[in-house]
């Protein structure tokens, strides 16, 4: 063979050894290198996180890296990988969804679907005291006034007056409470029929000793100034007006004077005190006609122990003590009297029910069909939410990875709904104020706007919850992933 022959051949196998020398590596490495499986720009003895996850390196006895030497995979093989990234993305998606589904529906039932909450921001606003003083003219109007006027202290007032002592903030919460729970059971379908009602005999069972203890503090010489008494006990040469007849039981002096113009007077015309009571009698009984008759016999008895007392010799104080003991029963009549005429004209319930309309009434009914859908939902999406966790663990088979991905989908749930909690919360205010405008009454307006600014309240609380949970998650795989691998089995790694 040639020179130039040799030449050519040596140059071939330099090509196809890679350049280098005969007997050495191709890739450049020495033998010592090549046998103990070191690469280029690798240190010696130390693992990649990849190769722990992965199965190590040969020095550590694991399997060696998928795809060859280098560790890197074969063309093709990175569609597992990647399908695998695509699900716990879509994953976390629908759990970033589903979390914040909850948290609204969560935050609806413990406010504007919580009877308690309700009644307890009515509470907080006007809105008890404004339903307390409708409450109780609905009461007096269908209780009307009592009759004996010229007789009763302050007949016309009396009975709106013990009505308006009776209906108290207490009583009127009390039927806004039960009222609420029983539209709350309707719309979440624990009651078949919608019963609204209120019960009104706390109230009527209660005017006769209410009207009696306020008579009570009416003073006899008050009582003595109603006309019809003062004019029956006139006679010629005897002239009784309300201002006398109530000095005669307070002072002494005028009691004796009126006792001698009466002795006078019966003198004169021969009469006696019994057709003295007679008279008085004939003459008051047309006057109170319509009244019962227990009370028109106390009406009686009245007039008639101020006669006795001026026909007779009677001192004073006993006169003071009969008249005393003929008004306590005419009050307690007048007590009785207004507790039938009351009674008679209030039912006991009113039932709300019977006055709505037909547009309200559905619209309860459409709200019913809502609220049920909404109690479902909020029984199904927490098991949903968790399904969708436990499947971010399964797809990834990675605890760590599962908390980065199931962290973050909270934190992002969490802070996209507190954003908008947040922004919605003043459009919903701006929205109402326009809604409500033209309201008659302004406890209205103060308290939708009270419950509306609960509901945001509450959304936002459980937003700041769900994004201080995804921080917990993302603090959990910080820690295990980087700082405390061995914390997690192998396999889950």
């Amino acid at each position: 063979m040639t020179s130039d022959e040799q030449s050519v051949g040596g140059a071939v196998r330099v090509v196809a050894d890679g350049g280098g020398r005969q007997g050495e590596p191709r890739d450049g490495r020495t033998e010592a290198q090549t046998r103990s499986g070191d690469r280029p720009g690798r240190q010696s003895g130390r693992e990649s996180g990849t190769e722990r996850r992965g199965g190590g390196s040969e020095g550590g006895g694991g399997p060696a890296p998928p795809g060859g030497p280098g560790g890197t995979r074969p063309p093709g093989d990175e569609g597992p990988s990647t399908a695998r990234r695509v699900g716990v993305f879509v994953l976390g998606f629908l759990l970033a969804v589903s979390v914040i589904a909850t948290s609204g529906i969560f935050a609806a039932q413990g406010t504007a679907l919580n009877a308690d909450y309700v009644s307890n921001t009515l509470e907080g606003t006007d809105a008890t005291a404004e339903i307390e003083v409708q409450a109780e003219d609905v009461i007096i109007e269908e209780a009307g006034s009592l009759g004996g006027a010229d007789y009763i202290p302050n007949a016309d007032g009396l009975v709106e007056g013990t009505v308006r002592e009776l209906v108290t903030e207490e009583y009127v919460s009390d039927v806004i409470s039960t009222n609420l729970e029983r539209f709350y059971a309707y719309l979440k379908g624990e009651r078949a029929d919608l019963v609204l009602a209120v019960d009104t005999t706390p109230v009527t069972d209660n005017i006769e000793p209410t009207v009696e203890e306020q008579l009570q503090e009416v003073p006899v010489t008050d009582l003595l100034q109603q006309e019809a008494f003062a004019g029956a006990f006139s006679l010629p040469g005897a002239e009784v007006d309300p201002d006398r007849l109530a000095r005669a039981y307070e002072d002494p002096e005028t009691y004796r004077e009126l006792q001698n113009e009466y002795s006078q007077a019966l003198d004169r015309t021969g009469a006696t005190r019994e057709d003295l009571n007679r008279t008085v009698v004939d003459n008051t009984r047309p006057q109170v006609s319509d009244l019962p008759p227990y009370l028109q016999d106390s009406i009686f008895r009245l007039e008639t122990t101020f006669i006795l007392g001026f026909t007779s010799d009677l001192s004073h104080e006993e006169f003071r003590q009969r008249v005393q003991a003929a008004r306590d029963e005419f009050y307690g009549s007048v007590a009785r009297y207004a507790q039938e005429q009351v009674g008679g004209q209030v039912d006991d319930t009113i039932d709300v029910t019977e006055q709505l309309s037909d547009d309200q009434r559905q619209a309860v009914d459409e709200a019913r069909g809502t609220v049920q859908l909404v109690s479902t939902l909020g029984l199904v999406l927490p098991v949903v939410a968790l399904i969708l966790a436990l499947s971010i663990l399964l797809v990834s088979h990675s605890v760590s990875k599962a908390a980065r991905a199931v962290g973050a989908s909270l934190l992002v749930a969490g802070v996209l709904g507190f954003v908008a909690g947040t922004v919605g919360s003043g459009e919903a205010d701006r929205q109402l104020g326009d809604a409500l405008a033209d309201a008659d009454q302004e406890f209205v307006v103060e308290t939708a706007q009270a419950l509306v600014d609960g509901v945001f309240s509450g959304l936002n609380t459980n937003f700041l919850v769900v994004a201080a949970a995804g921080v917990a998650l993302l603090a959990v795989y910080v820690v295990v992933d980087r700082r405390q691998p061995e914390a997690i089995p192998a396999g889950w790694r």
